[in-house]
């Protein structure tokens, strides 16, 4: 259905809002990087496309992520996901950025993985806490991601 998968598509942008401007706030540059942002009106022609091709468009990661401080680049996928769960079964098997972090947006919660916790079988729950403020890769302000934590609260809640 077109509109279900509108819907998404907007829930998705605003999660990518929210972890935008968290790393705008930490003093990062903020790429966009996806195919949505790189090439827009792609989409939905390669929505159902199964080339190799079109896969690494599918695949680009959301942005890439320039800690101003130290130069350090890192790229940046978010998902949204309002039970908040996230493993490696929710990527392709040939996903090719495999030094990816996978930001996920929750209602209350943001969480983050490495593509390769994941391939490990590590995965995201409503219960597991891989909160940004634990990660070394990033130099994020405690209070900020606890703010925006809030705001996903109410951004998200009726999801």
């Amino acid at each position: 259905m077109q509109t279900k998968f509108s819907f998404n598509l907007i829930k998705g942008r605003l999660a990518e809002t929210v972890i935008k401007e968290l790393f705008l706030l930490n003093d990062y540059n903020v790429f966009n990087y996806g195919m949505e942002q790189s090439l827009p009106g792609i989409t939905m022609q390669l929505r159902n496309n199964k080339s190799e091709f079109a896969k690494k468009i599918r695949f680009m990661p959301d942005y890439v992520v320039q800690d101003r401080a130290n130069g350090d680049l890192n790229y940046v996928e978010v998902k949204f996901r309002a039970n908040g769960w996230f493993g490696i079964d929710d990527l392709d098997k040939a996903y090719p950025y495999t030094n990816a972090w996978f930001i996920v947006v929750s209602p209350g919660k943001i969480q983050v993985i490495h593509y390769n916790m994941l391939k490990k079988g590590k995965a995201l729950s409503p219960t597991t806490n891989y909160s940004l403020k634990k990660v070394k890769a990033f130099r994020l302000e405690h209070r900020l991601v606890d703010e925006f934590e809030k705001y996903t609260e109410q951004l998200f809640k009726g999801f």
